[in-house]
């Protein structure tokens, strides 16, 4: 079993180090390593430290678990139905067709061993029972929780992480007192606030009233050391008998220690000028953290500016109610920690100013979302620009999407957001939840303009399709095209047609295909639709190759790059035309080029994982390798194949499809089944990203295998007569044609032209054209 994406997520550690945990981190481990310990949840206030724990304890049991340890935060998610969505994304398991993400997830771990180290539990506790469903069906798993309660689940095992240890001894003795785990972090905290910052005679007393009335809770201890830029242990001392009677406001039915780490944020928060209070609720606003970008923008004109918003951000970095996070390549986000969060966003409800802010925030998503959906190609051409902000931005798309649903008077919005991300959801693999809001946003609109309620249903047909749906999106496409005739809208004809063409196409109704596609490429080019004329081209081009009329194929895949190309279109066109002229120059007989076309493809589609279109184009290019001898290598790429089509539920359209098997087939032949066995199974195991690199990284200089130099790989088992009606089979002529240039009846020709595929053991006139090609039959 290998983790999808390229291998082991690595576990996100904390830039601070863990002080003190060492005897909680040993019984973490040794509870884990116990056979009859399968789910372990950590529980305890918020603040405790429950996630520290856990990642540390990870950390050490990393080896211990061959497949490795994949750590899920659940902090973004508040809905439970979200859950198993969000752990199949953490895996890196992409969106299927014929499995729910359960089934996915139950089919990826099923004998994985492996940690889940599921962190921030307690709100979406609801989805308790699928950790019971996962530990039931995958028997190596093991389970790691942290949640402010217990699950409440047979077969639980529970470790209640209670705070830092207390100083007992006397205040005068500091060794003792420095070898203490809430005064060491009270120390090492204050220290990395004012360097130079150490426990002497003179604070030692105040530094130990500090924790004890803080109960040793480790972000209360954190938040206070932090004062200590700005604040002496002894003025911070006196300044907590002043404000705590005054802040105690908790819950009275809540814990002790929660209502102290309540009195703490509260502290700190009282300790802002009102200005800073002011930026820090309106941040309340945002979901899973913001970009400076972001703050800028959702942030009113009366906080100041950029200047203000950067220079408030860093009073409240210092002030530890913020954090900032830096990523690999440089990126910066800013967060709160879960409990500040809540605190802060109970100030801005309020304040009243949670509508305002609400309103701003949702504005900004609509600032940063692609265009709302005019047409597949056209959302495509620029997907590489907006996809990275909107994964970045995920919870606070979907925090967006959840407001504009729920007023009325933003409907529009909501309907504009919702289609705009059809095609992110289908690029991202969450297919099933883009359905959920595209049908929110269908009934919200009943009843108002009609328009915007087909574009929708363009979006749900568009989105079905991705699922394997195609009987109820062909309903839908019917409808809609129907209303743009009747309505003469263009646009909508367009959109609507060109999905129908691409349906009615992979189920092999070429004519009417034909007929849609040319009508909406009319449409298309009469409106200058730029990027949805060259995706028109590429999808006729696959119909004249299925027709045996590679020139035509040849000179719309041409033009539909030179389409793409103008409309400066990134990844997704072009990789999708490279691929195309990949199969009509194998059609042909051009295996090196046909290489280079597939290889090209292969580095555009790659630019953001486009694993559907990937597969088109790894078919194709095993097909080429093979046929110019490189059985080794073609074999590895089948086994890519029948592992990415496995795991995805992914089936590769016509042409690619027939291609695929015949390659299959004919390399099986070709080193024989031992040897093809192992070779395939190497490929098999291999995930989308190292499979790209293999794909690009191919020499094809290397030698090529005997046996397939030396003599085709399949005998000629055809008779004279067959071979008459093979040339014109590969010419595309149809049954009456070749009937009526042999002087035989059509049932004769219908007969011959059956014999020959199954022979042949291919299942169309494309596989056998492919075979042709092969094998010489065109020269």
């Amino acid at each position: 079993m290998a983790l999808p994406q390229g291998g082991r997520p690595a576990l996100s550690m904390p830039m601070t180090s863990l002080i003190g945990r060492q005897r909680e981190i040993a019984m973490v481990c040794e509870m884990l390593e116990r056979a009859d310990v399968r789910l372990l949840t950590l529980t305890g206030p918020g603040g405790v430290g429950k996630t520290r724990l856990a990642m540390a304890a990870a950390e050490h049991l990393e080896d211990r678990f061959r497949d490795g340890v994949v750590a899920v935060s659940l902090a973004s998610v508040h809905d439970p139905t979200l859950v198993v969505s969000t752990i199949v994304d953490a895996l890196g398991l992409p969106e299927t067709r014929n499995q729910s993400h359960q089934e996915q997830l139950v089919s990826f771990l099923s004998d994985a061993d492996i940690l889940l180290v599921l962190d921030n539990f307690e709100h979406v506790v609801e989805a308790a029972p699928l950790l019971s469903n996962l530990l039931a069906d995958c028997h190596l798993l093991n389970v790691l929780v942290t949640s402010r309660s217990r699950l409440r689940l047979h077969g639980e095992h529970e470790i209640v992480v209670p705070p830092l240890a207390l100083p007992t001894s006397d205040p005068e003795n500091l060794a003792a007192l420095s070898e203490c785990e809430s005064i060491a972090l009270f120390v090492q905290r204050a220290n990395d606030r004012r360097s130079g910052f150490t426990l002497n005679e003179t604070n030692a007393a105040s530094v130990v009233d500090i924790c004890n009335r803080l109960e040793g809770l480790p972000l209360a201890i954190e938040l206070a050391a932090a004062r200590t830029a700005v604040l002496t242990p002894k003025v911070m001392q006196e300044r907590f008998d002043q404000i705590l009677p005054l802040l105690a406001d908790g819950p009275r039915d809540a814990p002790a220690r929660q209502r102290t780490i309540r009195e703490t944020i509260t502290w700190s928060y009282q300790i802002l000028s009102p200005h800073h209070q002011q930026v820090l609720r309106r941040l309340a606003v945002f979901t899973d953290g913001w970009s400076i970008d972001a703050a800028e923008a959702v942030l009113p004109d009366d906080v100041g500016g950029p200047d203000a918003v950067l220079t408030a951000l860093e009073v409240l970095l210092d002030s530890s109610l913020v954090s900032t996070i830096e990523h690999p390549d440089g990126a910066q986000r800013f967060a709160m920690l879960d409990v500040v969060e809540e605190f802060v966003r109970e100030e801005l409800v309020a304040s009243g100013e949670w509508p305002l802010m609400r309103d701003r925030h949702a504005d900004w998503v609509l600032g940063i979302a692609p265009p709302a959906w005019v047409d597949q190609a056209s959302a495509y051409v620029t997907v590489t620009r907006w996809q990275p902000a909107m994964r970045a931005e995920e919870a606070n798309v979907r925090a967006a999407l959840s407001w504009l649903a729920k007023h009325p008077h933003r409907t529009r919005d909501f309907s504009q957001l919702a289609m705009g991300l059809t095609v992110y959801w289908q690029a991202r693999g969450t297919v099933r939840e883009g359905l959920e809001w595209l049908e929110l946003a269908m009934a919200a609109n009943r009843g108002d303009e009609q328009r915007i309620s087909w574009w929708i249903q363009c979006s749900i047909a568009h989105l079905l399709h991705t699922t394997g749906a195609d009987d109820r999106a062909m309903e839908l496409l019917e409808d809609g095209m129907a209303f743009a005739r009747e309505h003469r809208d263009d646009g909508l004809l367009s959109a609507f047609a060109t999905l129908a063409g691409l349906i009615l196409q992979e189920h092999d109704a070429f004519d009417r295909s034909h007929a849609l596609l040319s009508e909406a490429l009319v449409v298309a080019t009469r409106s200058g639709i730029a990027a949805a004329a060259a995706q028109l081209q590429f999808l006729l081009a696959l119909v004249a190759a299925e027709r045996g009329d590679l020139v035509k194929a040849r000179e719309l895949v041409e033009d539909s790059l030179r389409g793409f190309r103008a409309a400066n279109a990134e990844g997704w066109g072009i990789g999708n035309a490279l691929e195309i002229s990949g199969v009509v120059y194998l059609l042909s007989g051009e295996n090196t080029e046909a290489v280079a076309a597939f290889q090209e493809s292969v580095r555009e589609l790659g630019k953001y994982g486009d694993t559907t279109n990937l597969i088109l184009a790894f078919s194709g290019l095993s097909a080429a390798l093979l046929a110019m001898g490189h059985a080794a290598a073609s074999a590895r790429l089948v086994g890519i194949l029948d592992g990415l089509c496995q795991r995805t539920g992914i089936v590769p359209y016509l042409p690619e499809r027939d291609i695929l098997d015949e390659t299959r087939a004919v390399v099986r032949l070709t080193l024989g089944e031992e040897r093809f066995s192992a070779i395939h199974g190497i490929g098999t195991t291999m995930s989308l990203a190292p499979s790209i690199r293999f794909a690009l990284d191919l020499d094809l200089n290397m030698e090529v295998d005997a046996s397939q130099a030396a003599s085709p790989p399949i005998s000629d088992p055809l008779t004279p007569r067959e071979h008459d009606v093979l040339r014109l089979l590969i010419d595309g002529k149809s049954n009456q044609e070749i009937a009526a240039a042999l002087f035989i009846s059509p049932n004769t020709a219908a007969n011959h032209v059956a014999n020959i595929m199954n022979k042949l053991r291919l299942e169309s006139r494309t596989a056998v054209a492919a075979w042709a090609a092969r094998h010489g039959f065109l020269e």
